[in-house]
């Protein structure tokens, strides 16, 4: 069986202004910090493309490059989104993202 390290970067998606509130929070608590060397703020929202849903309402997205490793947060442009496609990788929904959290602590043996 091959051997993950489980502080892999991880490829976000969230969908309007809650859950992108809700991952910054995280990671705030966590102690991320942007590549930039901003601190994570949760009000402090950059959107980095928008969808339409069903009713054709537009929902702006904001797409993250997450490295557990580095405690390190980057957003994803219309460029390293398209690199991201083109090696095969693709984005995960928050749900997702705080899913596979609990799996590496559970795996590790940490109290969730």
């Amino acid at each position: 069986m091959k051997q993950t390290n489980h502080y892999q970067t991880r490829d976000v998606i969230c969908y309007g202004k809650k859950q992108n509130q809700e991952l910054l929070r995280f990671l705030w608590s966590q102690g991320y910090h942007f590549t930039d060397g901003q601190p994570i703020k949760p009000d402090n929202l950059r959107y980095t493309g928008s969808i339409a849903d069903e009713e054709d309402a537009i929902i702006k997205t904001a797409c993250y490059a997450i490295d557990a490793t580095l405690k390190m947060v980057a957003f994803h442009d219309s460029m390293s989104l398209l690199n991201l496609y083109q090696s095969g990788r693709g984005l995960i929904g928050l749900d997702e993202y705080f899913n596979r959290i609990k799996e590496n602590e559970k795996q590790r043996g940490v109290d969730t």
